[in-house]
């Protein structure tokens, strides 16, 4: 478990997001019969892994957000599996931002080149 003083003010916030992923991955996992850790497991990890990049997304370094309202916004962590497969499982889950993960789900890393490069011919 990590220290308290690890964790920011945000931190009453952090530990209910954490429990909630991790709430979530269990579920998802079990609906399609997927491998889990643990859901304390998985918490500690996700609090891990938003302390050790500072409440920023890795992929687009904004800071986390917090969306009271239904839904999460753009740019609220979520939990994401690196090779879908192999489940919920520690190395195999990261907490990126709600955008990042919509832009990872569906394309590849060439995919994402190619769009991104046309975008800068086209000044976007």
């Amino acid at each position: 478990m990590l220290k308290h003083r690890t964790i920011n003010r945000q931190s009453p916030w952090l530990f209910k997001k954490a429990d909630k992923m991790a709430a979530n991955g269990i579920h998802r996992a079990r609906k399609k019969g997927l491998p889990h850790d643990s859901r304390k497991t998985l918490r500690d990890e996700c609090l891990r892994q938003m302390v050790q990049t500072r409440g920023r997304c890795p992929y687009l370094y904004k800071r986390y957000q917090i969306n009271n309202g239904v839904g999460g916004g753009d740019f609220s962590p979520t939990l994401d599996k690196k090779v879908p497969s192999k489940g919920y499982v520690v190395g195999n889950i990261e907490v990126i931002s709600s955008r990042a993960n919509r832009i990872k789900s569906d394309a590849d890393s060439l995919e994402v080149r190619a769009v991104a490069e046309a975008m800068e011919l086209r000044g976007l």
